[in-house]
C-alpha cells in the first residue's frame, strides 16, 4: 500500500524488495567510507525504511488472513534494525522527534513480538506432537486436548495480528512514517554535518569505528555474570548481541572481510539464547493457558500437554547449563582479534 504521505523516491521500486532470507545477507546498503555522517544515516535509514514498508505492504493486504510467519518475524527485525539505526543517529532528531520515532517503534515491536511468539510456540508444539505420535498412539482425548489448545492460541495469533493492522491504520503510525519521509526528504542533498558540537565526527568511518566497539564493550563487560545468569538476564543479554549484529550489518560494506566471521559467532549466541528464550515464552503461554481453565493444572493436564511442558522445562535446564561453556567457545581471541581486524579497516 502506497501512503499518500510517502515521498516517490522511497516508494518507486520498494515492492521489488526481495523478502529476508535475501535482506541482510545478499543486498548491500551501499555505503562507502568517505560518506558523511549525514549521507551514511540517509543511506542506511532509506535502505530499512524500504523494507518496512515492503511488509507492511504484505500484511496490510492480508488484512489478518494467513499472514505469514515469516512476514511477522522479518518485520520486527526491519523494524529492530531501524530502533538500531536511530541510537545512533539520534542527535540528528529534536528530542521530541526521537520520543515520538521511539515511542512508535517500541509499540509497533510489542505488538509483533506477542504474534512471533506465539508462532514459534505453536509451530514447536504442533512438532512436539507429531513427534510424540510417532513415538507412541495418542488416545482421542490427547488429540483433542491437543488440538483445543492449539486451536486456543491460533485465536489469539489471529487477534496479535489484528493488533498490528490496527497500529499500522492508525494516526499515530501515519504520523511516525511521515516524520522519517521529512527527514530523508530533507537530508537526501546534505553532505555536511549539521552538530551543535564542531569536533563531532565528520564521517561515518569514524563514527562506525567508535560505535562498534562501544557496542562490543557493552556485551563483553556482562561476561563476568553469565556463568550464575538468570533467564531475564540472559536475555537482556541477548538484546546487547542483538545491538551488535545490527550494527555491523549496517557498516558491513566499509568494514574489513573479517566483519562475516564476527557475525557468524554473534549469530550463534544470538540463536542459543533465542531458544532458550523460547523456552521461557512456551511456559508462561501453558501457565496462562491453565489459569484461564479452573478444571486444569500443571497436574491435571492431559498426557500430551504435561509431557510437552516437562521436555521445554529440561531444554531450558539444559540450556541454562550449557550456556556458560558456550559463551566461553564464542568470547576468543580469535574473534576479538577478527573484530579489530574488520574496523582496522575504517
Amino acid at each position: 500500500m502506497k501512503n499518500a504521505l510517502i515521498s516517490p523516491h522511497l516508494i518507486a521500486d520498494y515492492s521489488s524488495i526481495p523478502l529476508m532470507k535475501q535482506y541482510g545477507k545478499n543486498t548491500m546498503i551501499g555505503l562507502d567510507p568517505t560518506f558523511s555522517h549525514n549521507q551514511a544515516f540517509q543511506k542506511i535509514l532509506t535502505h530499512h525504511f524500504n523494507h518496512f514498508l515492503k511488509y507492511e505492504s504484505l500484511l496490510l493486504a492480508s488484512d489478518g488472513y494467513d499472514v505469514s510467519s515469516d512476514v511477522i518475524h522479518d518485520m520486527r527485525v526491519t523494524l529492530r534494525r531501524i530502533e538500531s539505526t536511530l541510537r545512533i543517529f539520534q542527535q540528528d532528531f529534536k528530542v521530541s522527534q526521537m520520543t515520538l520515532l521511539k515511542n512508535s517503534l517500541k509499540d509497533m515491536i510489542h505488538r509483533l513480538s506477542m504474534a512471533r511468539d506465539l508462532d514459534v510456540f505453536i509451530d514447536n508444539m504442533v512438532n512436539y506432537q507429531h513427534k510424540l505420535a510417532n513415538e507412541m498412539p495418542l488416545s482421542e482425548d490427547e488429540k483433542k486436548a491437543m488440538l483445543t489448545i492449539t486451536a486456543d492460541f491460533n485465536r489469539q495469533r489471529k487477534k496479535a495480528v489484528k493488533k498490528i493492522i490496527t497500529l499500522l491504520k492508525s494516526k499515530e503510525h501515519i504520523k511516525f512514517k511521515h516524520k522519517i519521509h521529512l527527514f530523508l526528504a530533507k537530508n537526501t542533498q546534505k553532505t555536511t554535518l549539521i552538530t551543535m558540537n564542531k569536533r563531532s565526527p565528520y564521517k561515518i568511518s569514524h563514527i562506525a569505528f567508535s560505535a562498534v566497539y562501544k557496542s562490543y564493550e557493552r556485551v563483553r563487560v556482562r561476561h563476568a555474570s553469565l556463568d550464575n545468569a538468570t533467564i531475564e538476564q540472559l536475555h537482556n543479554f541477548r538484546k546487547e548481541c542483538k545491538n551488535l549484529r545490527y550494527l555491523i550489518e549496517n557498516f558491513e560494506d566499509i568494514l574489513g572481510k573479517e566483519s562475516a566471521n564476527v557475525l557468524t559467532e554473534i549469530k550463534k549466541v544470538q540463536d542459543y539464547l533465542g531458544e532458550l528464550n523460547d523456552t521461557q515464552v512456551a511456559q508462561d503461554f501453558l501457565r496462562y493457558y491453565f489459569s484461564r481453565d479452573i478444571t486444569l493444572s500443571e497436574k491435571t493436564v492431559p498426557l500430551t500437554i504435561s509431557t510437552y511442558l516437562s521436555h521445554i522445562k529440561e531444554k531450558q535446564n539444559w540450556l541454562l547449563d550449557g550456556f556458560p561453556v558456550f559463551w566461553h567457545q564464542i568470547n576468543t581471541l580469535k574473534l576479538r582479534r577478527q573484530l579489530a581486524l574488520a574496523i582496522a579497516a575504517l
